[in-house]
């Protein structure tokens, strides 16, 4: 079963990923082509929807050339205004990533329909 730990931890790995393509200015297509999947499935690692499995994380490493640990660290303080764009100025954190695991797992739940 997922936990909020979990969830946050794919939101981090997601964060990650969107912030190396930022800095070498690559794109989510570019991801899908390479892993020949729909820009969706790229949209959603990235947003922390899902977790993105090892042969996955292996392939995005290599093509932004950076190791696994890049990808996993714990991401700096920025990931809140990445997780929460749309929502405005966040004052609760517990209660931010609460309202983000009920998200994550819905659009989990709709993904397996």
């Amino acid at each position: 079963m997922l936990t909020t730990d979990k969830l946050k931890d794919v939101r981090a790995i997601g964060y990650n990923i969107a912030q190396i393509l930022k800095k070498k200015e690559m794109t989510a297509v570019q991801l899908a082509v390479l892993l020949s999947c729909p820009e969706m499935h790229i949209q959603e690692i990235l947003t922390g929807s899902i977790e993105p499995d090892r042969k996955e994380l292996d392939i995005i490493a290599g093509f932004l050339e950076v190791t696994l640990d890049d990808i996993l660290q714990e991401p700096d303080g920025e990931i809140m205004d990445y997780n929460v764009h749309y929502m405005g100025q966040v004052s609760d954190i517990d209660a931010m990533n609460e309202t983000l695991d009920e998200v994550d797992l819905y659009v989990r739940l709709l993904n397996l329909q």
